[in-house]
């Protein structure tokens, strides 16, 4: 979240956090532990709990919602590691790279090529590696 501070104020991150993201955590974890403690048996080796515990009606809007997710999520991501990078290299910790500074307004506002081509590499590395959703699930502790 700290990588947000380039185009939100610490306050306005704050307060939509408490206000709105940790409730809506909150209520989902409970809501898919409650409903996964009443059913626990899964028919199918291919259904994933969260989407079993979702109205069949809602399914899609659900899917949509977390696909949504996960594109902000990856985009946090490289963010992120630009402003680690960026740090880093400002500290003299790691060797020098282009920082390309995309907006004149907002300083944290970034993109470092080389850092985005290792990263686009990485993950195509893992894709090719794992060869599948299963084995990258369970790499990553979810259960399929």
């Amino acid at each position: 979240m700290f990588a947000d501070l380039g185009h939100f104020s610490q306050l306005s991150i704050q307060i939509t956090f408490m206000l709105f993201v940790y409730p809506s955590l909150i209520l989902a974890y409970m809501g898919q532990a409650a409903y996964l403690s009443q059913h626990h048996v899964i028919e199918n080796d291919y259904q994933i709990g969260f989407y079993i515990s979702v109205p069949k009606s809602l399914r899609v809007p659900v899917l949509l919602i977390a696909i949504l997710a996960a594109v902000v999520g990856s985009q946090a991501i490289i963010t992120v590691t630009f402003s680690i990078i960026k740090q880093c290299s400002s500290l003299g910790c790691f060797p020098r790279v282009k920082i390309v500074h995309t907006n004149s307004k907002f300083h944290g506002q970034i993109y470092i090529p080389e850092i985005n081509w290792i990263l686009m590499t990485l993950c195509l590395a893992v894709s090719i590696g794992f060869r599948d959703t299963k084995r990258m699930g369970n790499a990553s502790g979810m259960v399929f």
